[in-house]
């Protein structure tokens, strides 16, 4: 049995704009993630649909023109939508120019080519051109896009995209003869069937894409100081447990460094706060760059830091704790081009875990070491030694 046309037109147009109406309430006070634009693009499928059902009923400028028109423009909003998601701008070339184009070609056709066939060809071409556009953009960042959503998304667009150019081909070689847009055949059941589950499939899709990036900045702010980009505390400690368990797993010592700033306090109450922030990020840069890939640097509070070396020994801690201490006392640190002579102090502490051994143990012996350097002099390295 073949699904009756008018209905499955009924049911786009009310699928196209429900979907419209749920992205708008979503997109609500949000203006950066291209949720905005999309809203309109979804929101001009059902408009554009309902012309062209009142086709001899209404002028066919409305029918027609302004129709086709409206459908070009769809496509141009949803690429305006990728563009605004990636944090770029979409060239006028490729939103504004198209619908003009098209708006010409169309007036054309209606003017000196009445024939519905070839009307049907011209927009399934463009509009596939257009489509490869979108298309083009998701999959040029496709990897830096975070979560499923896009793939729902580009495959929605695929959709599109394959089901225009058939569309265009059996319209242009005449085997389906298309005298209305409800005229019942396969090519139209087939056209309404696509188009309605791509509104989902891409609307849903690029939902979740806003959502999924939304969660996962919100989970790396959790994470991550939000002053000098290093893991917090919170994030800190999760991971020194993972450290924890895998040195005792493999019998390989880990070795704790805390860090903390010289006299720092004078720096705040001299120079103010601001340049105690831009001291406190130089320094975490320093030491950031002069650690290993698989080493583990986090703010532990305040102007410490807590650097974790796996598989490393006392020896081998103190040897990394001396190069950064000397990295950071001849390095030039200038704010507003005043220079801040920093140094800074490093308890040393390196063990083998066994199961009796604590996070807050570990950390108190390196926080202990820490202590009598700052008693020793300050700018200097002390290790615990085993008791």
């Amino acid at each position: 049995m073949t699904p009756h046309v008018p209905t499955m037109l009924l049911m786009l147009v009310v699928a196209s704009a429900a979907m419209a109406a749920s992205v708008v309430v979503v997109s609500w006070g949000r203006d950066d993630d291209g949720l905005r634009p999309w809203a309109a693009g979804t929101f001009l499928v059902p408009l554009a649909f309902i012309l062209i059902a009142l086709r001899d009923q209404i002028p066919d400028f409305f029918s027609i023109i302004v129709a086709n028109v409206l459908l070009c423009s769809v496509f141009s909003l949803l690429l305006q939508a990728v563009c605004q998601f990636q944090g770029r701008r979409a060239s006028g070339w490729l939103t504004i120019a198209p619908v003009v184009f098209y708006a010409a070609v169309t007036i054309f056709f209606t003017v000196f080519s009445p024939s519905i066939q070839a009307r049907i060809t011209a927009a399934g071409l463009m509009f596939a051109g257009q489509d490869a556009l979108i298309l083009a953009a998701l999959l040029s960042r496709y990897r830096a896009t975070v979560g499923r959503g896009r793939h729902l998304t580009v495959f929605g667009l695929a959709m599109t995209m394959l089901m225009l150019i058939y569309r265009a081909a059996i319209t242009a070689s005449g085997s389906v003869e298309i005298t209305s847009i409800l005229s019942q055949n396969h090519l139209q059941t087939a056209s309404f069937f696509l188009w309605l589950a791509a509104v989902i499939l891409t609307t849903f899709g690029f939902v979740f894409m806003t959502k999924e990036r939304t969660d996962e900045i919100n989970r790396v702010f959790a994470m991550q100081d939000a002053l000098t980009g290093l893991a917090n505390r919170r994030s800190l400690l999760d991971s020194l447990d993972r450290y924890v368990s895998h040195a005792e797993r493999s019998e390989e010592p880990l070795c704790l460094l805390m860090i903390d700033l010289d006299f720092f306090k004078k720096v705040n109450d001299s120079l103010g706060h601001l340049a105690g922030d831009y001291v406190l990020v130089s320094v975490a840069d320093i030491i950031r760059n002069r650690l290993r890939t698989q080493d583990l640097l986090g703010r532990y509070g305040g102007e410490e830091f807590l650097a974790v070396l796996p598989n490393t020994s006392l020896e081998g801690g103190c040897l990394v704790a001396e190069a950064l201490r000397d990295s950071v006392a001849r390095a030039s640190i200038a704010y507003k081009e005043q220079g801040i002579p920093i140094t800074i102090s490093i308890g040393v502490h390196s063990a083998t875990p066994g199961r009796k051994d604590s996070l807050a143990m570990l950390i108190g012996e390196a926080d202990r070491a820490l202590y009598r350097a700052k008693e020793n002099g300050r700018n200097r390295v002390e290790a615990c030694l085993p008791a």
